[in-house]
């Protein structure tokens, strides 16, 4: 069981997803850290994952993330659009991934991240289906659907899990973005 699933669908969308991912590994590192000094939130106590759902992408996304997930590959430093924001270059020391095909037998416990090979494109929707079935499965609390062009500001994973808190008869809570 984990208290956040973070899902994430590509298409040949390599370089976005890995400013997405990087940003998305800040904001969580941020809760986690926010959770060890704050008594009012719980935000993440039993962990979380990330579904990255490739809908069968031609271009070397697939292999590109796998090898920033093992550590190999480090992106370059990129300058989020938002201001004063800047994205972690490589993937987190020691970070716990799996890459399968959908429909494959799920590890136990999942991993921090499992990289979800769709053998056609289901569209965004279908991709976030497969991504919360697996979510699902996990009895995952709260899920946060993300494009690959998003770049996660700091504190709004934790402002989405406190207003979860806040409103447990809640069936969904958003953010909204801005164009800069």
């Amino acid at each position: 069981m984990v208290d956040l699933s973070v899902i994430i669908v590509s298409y040949n969308t390599r370089e976005i997803l890995l400013g997405c991912l990087q940003s998305v590994f800040d904001t969580l590192d941020e809760t986690i850290a926010a959770n060890r000094y704050s008594a009012d939130a719980r935000a993440l106590s039993r962990g979380y994952e990330v579904i990255v759902v490739d809908n069968a992408s031609t271009d070397d996304s697939l292999p590109r993330i796998e090898a920033w997930c093992a550590g190999e590959f480090e992106h370059a430093p990129q300058q989020a659009s938002l201001p004063g924001v800047i994205c972690s270059p490589r993937a987190p020391a020691g970070l716990r991934w799996a890459s399968l095909d959908a429909g494959a037998a799920m590890p136990s416990p999942l991993p921090q991240v499992l990289l979800l090979r769709s053998s056609r494109n289901t569209g965004f929707a279908g991709g976030n289906n497969l991504g919360l079935a697996v979510a699902a499965a996990a009895g995952c609390r709260a899920h946060w659907l993300l494009n690959t062009d998003t770049v996660v500001a700091p504190h709004s994973l934790l402002a989405l899990l406190r207003r979860l808190d806040e409103r447990p008869s809640a069936g969904a809570v958003g953010s909204h973005g801005a164009l800069l």
